[in-house]
């Protein structure tokens, strides 16, 4: 959401540089005004000038509009300048680069220390299974009755392997992204060389999840907590 904030706030930036609010409106602060009435109550030059309020004596309101139609007003206050958008542009960024990137440490820890560990005793319980198959039953026989087993043992093992790789590479990611100075850069770069780690990592657990015995499940299961008052 932050980073969604944050690139609206950008383009908002960008185009009341444009002539037309250079040219109509004196300042940022109507500017951004502007573009608001203009881009969501589709007002033309006229009627935004109208509404617009700023100035001396204006009590920080800088614009009231009344909509007929909706039968409700408008009052504006507090519009940012260029250095408080700016400002409020890297609060939001930050949030969302720390949001991030606790969300990363915490599902690498989970993932590392809970859920890898469990997944791999399961897998153990499994061969030993399947070394039980073999001295009970004729060779034939055991290839028939081990071949589900076996290939959950394959299956259990591509999902840890590929949490740890996971795991390790989006740290290493966060490590080239924290040592950006820019915070618009750090934020990008978290934004799209870290996350998408999140979802590929989450997506081999909800595997692990459905495959792993509910006795030795680290944590609550989705159909647990549908029915967990």
């Amino acid at each position: 959401m932050n980073i969604i904030m944050a690139n609206v706030l950008e383009i908002i930036k960008n185009e009341i540089t444009q002539d037309y609010y250079k040219n109509n409106f004196p300042n940022d602060g109507q500017r951004f005004v502007a573009w608001y009435l203009r881009n969501i109550h589709n007002l033309d030059t006229y009627e935004t000038k109208d509404c617009i309020t700023d100035g001396a004596g204006d009590k920080q309101i800088d614009a009231i509009y009344i909509d007929n139609q909706s039968k409700s007003v408008l009052i504006g206050e507090r519009i940012f300048n260029e250095t408080e958008l700016n400002s409020r542009l890297e609060v939001e960024l930050e949030k969302y680069t720390m949001k991030v990137q606790i969300e990363g440490r915490v599902l690498g820890d989970l993932a590392i220390n809970h859920i890898v560990p469990t997944a791999v005793a399961y897998q153990n319980r499994l061969l030993e299974n399947l070394r039980g198959l073999k001295e009970i039953f004729p060779a034939e026989e055991s290839v028939v009755l081990s071949a589900d087993r076996k290939e959950l043992i394959r299956e259990i093992s591509h999902r840890v392997t590929s949490i740890k790789v996971l795991v390790r590479d989006m740290t290493e990611a966060r490590k080239v992204a924290n040592h950006m100075e820019n915070y618009k850069e750090r934020a990008f770069a978290y934004e799209e060389k870290v996350r998408p780690y999140l979802d590929q990592i989450r997506d081999h657990i909800d595997h692990l999840e459905m495959e792993v015995d509910d006795e030795i499940w680290p944590l609550p299961k989705y159909r647990e907590l549908l029915f967990t008052k």
